[in-house]
């Protein structure tokens, strides 16, 4: 009789143990909670910042990010809670000659005006592949996390490829908008803070920001 019950216990107490570890186990892949941005890819994305319409005036991007000329823009935006980013759309105006230059969109930190790169939110798409008059997506390599904030969406050409005054891309902006900025004389590739120069007037480009609220 003593030695049912002692496996009686036994049982009870390895039962017992087992039962712990498992809702342990459970318990903490519920409360890890994962990547909160794992659901938000091109194909559930929206616009989460920015403007994108057919606007009336347009901007030129005919000179290579380590030249003198002023063909670097930037846009201001605010997000008011998190975002998970996964790229950008443009609105193209003309597509003159055959450019074949990279054009370049990241998003920098604010400090009265673009001022450093945020790291992994960089997209590239080459300008022989734009087509004119239409809209455009480039999406990220992979989806991003981006804190509440102020903002800039910068935009540029890379540093080779065929782009000049016969070979370039239009970008439209919008007069009646705010926030536009332009690089003059450009600084580099990518550009950095310095040298950035308000739009008389105003101006906001179309450019949007992609992505999902977590």
């Amino acid at each position: 009789m003593r030695k049912i019950l002692l496996y009686a216990l036994l049982i009870c107490s390895v039962a017992f143990y087992a039962s712990g570890m498992n809702t342990a186990i459970l318990g903490g892949a519920g409360e890890g909670g994962g990547d909160p941005c794992a659901s938000c890819n091109s194909g559930t994305d929206a616009n989460v910042a920015g403007v994108l319409e057919t606007a009336t005036t347009s901007f030129n991007i005919a000179a290579h990010c380590n030249t003198e000329a002023n063909d670097v823009g930037a846009q201001s935006f605010t997000i008011a809670g998190t975002r998970c980013i996964t790229g950008y759309t443009f609105v193209v105006n003309d597509q003159a000659g055959s450019p074949t230059a990279d054009f370049n969109i990241q998003i920098y930190t604010d400090s009265s005006g673009p001022s450093s790169p945020v790291a992994d939110t960089l997209a590239t798409i080459n300008m022989s592949a734009i087509v004119a008059y239409g809209n455009k997506e480039v999406l990220l390599a992979a989806t991003q996390e981006l804190a509440a904030g102020n903002y800039w969406m910068v935009f540029w050409a890379g540093a080779t490829g065929t782009l000049d005054g016969s070979n370039y891309i239009r970008l439209y902006s919008d007069p009646a908008g705010t926030g536009a900025y332009y690089q003059d004389p450009s600084d580099g590739c990518p550009p950095s803070s310095s040298n950035w120069t308000a739009i008389a007037g105003d101006e906001v480009f179309m450019i949007e920001v992609l992505g999902c609220t977590p």
